[in-house]
């Protein structure tokens, strides 16, 4: 196959990955992750093994923990806190915001 029916399909996925992640609900990031990966077996023939070794594993865990800690931090109220502590210290400073 040629380039350019590779990328006709890569954006395929990509918005069959959009659609499927706003009507059910589903994380764009699984069915993208999903997408790329049966792509890469069907498309480019490679096993899945080899498939598995390009993704950045150190990426997707430094995210996983990243969105992990601003879970964590949204649903203890931390940035409710620390939101009005800035806004209470920063009163006397009315040219730093304009609401």
């Amino acid at each position: 196959m040629s380039t350019t029916v590779g990328l006709w399909l890569f954006v395929i996925v990509l918005v069959l990955a959009i659609v499927l992640s706003v009507k059910l609900n589903f994380n764009i990031g699984i069915a993208g992750f999903i997408g790329a990966f049966i792509l890469g077996m069907w498309y480019c023939g490679y096993s899945a093994k080899e498939v598995a070794a390009f993704f950045p594993t150190n990426l997707i865990v430094t995210q996983f923990v990243i969105t992990l800690f601003f879970g964590f931090a949204v649903s203890t109220g931390v940035f409710k806190v620390l939101g009005e502590q800035v806004i209470y210290r920063s009163a006397m400073y009315r040219g730093l915001y304009r609401w």
